[in-house]
């Protein structure tokens, strides 16, 4: 394919939109897009926010399946209170028809089989310690599967890598952190 040319338009529902930047990933073989999408609907008393993963075909645009990660509802007499920061980001791996889809948060890493939109684990995301000064962004999103799925590697608040065990969340080791930290693995 050339550079710079569009291969497909995917659509979202009117409901939904884009819900970060980097937001999107596409599956190792190229067939799939994983979009992060938000839905927000409001009632008399309440606001209403779903994080989702919407799983496209990329060759056909078409909708293949939705993922429900979170809803949260907001009281309308709390709307006022500064919104927190609700960073997430998302990571594959895998081939053919074995392909992993990882969703992490603030609290938790959430891995789901592509194929059938199964949660296969859920482990505790490597959380920040809490910063004096709210402004100041204490959590990483960057995050990446090795090859084989045996490991995660993990930027943290504290600009680490946390090398995980991809089955237990558990830490292997720790790399210390610079200025600059990405994921690697």
């Amino acid at each position: 394919a050339r550079a710079g040319r569009e291969l497909r338009t995917v659509s979202f529902d009117q409901d939904e939109q884009l819900g970060a930047q980097n937001a999107i990933l596409l599956s190792p073989d190229g067939k799939l897009l994983a979009a992060l999408t938000v839905k927000t609907n409001a009632s008399m008393s309440s606001l209403e926010t779903k994080r989702l993963v919407t799983i496209f075909e990329v060759a056909s645009g078409k909708k293949l399946q939705t993922l429900n990660l979170k809803t949260t509802k907001t009281p309308f007499v709390n709307l006022s209170q500064p919104a927190t920061n609700q960073t997430i980001s998302l990571a594959v791996a895998g081939s053919a028809g074995d392909i992993w889809l990882a969703v992490r948060d603030e609290e938790s890493i959430k891995v789901f089989d592509l194929a059938s939109g199964r949660e296969l684990k859920t482990f505790p995301s490597p959380l920040a310690n809490k910063q004096a000064d709210p402004s100041v962004d204490i959590f990483a999103s960057n995050f990446v599967f090795s090859r084989n799925r045996q490991m995660m590697s993990v930027v943290t608040d504290r600009r680490q890598i946390k090398l995980l065990d991809a089955d237990s969340g558990n830490t292997l080791h720790t790399l210390p952190g610079h200025d600059d930290a990405r994921a690697i693995v």
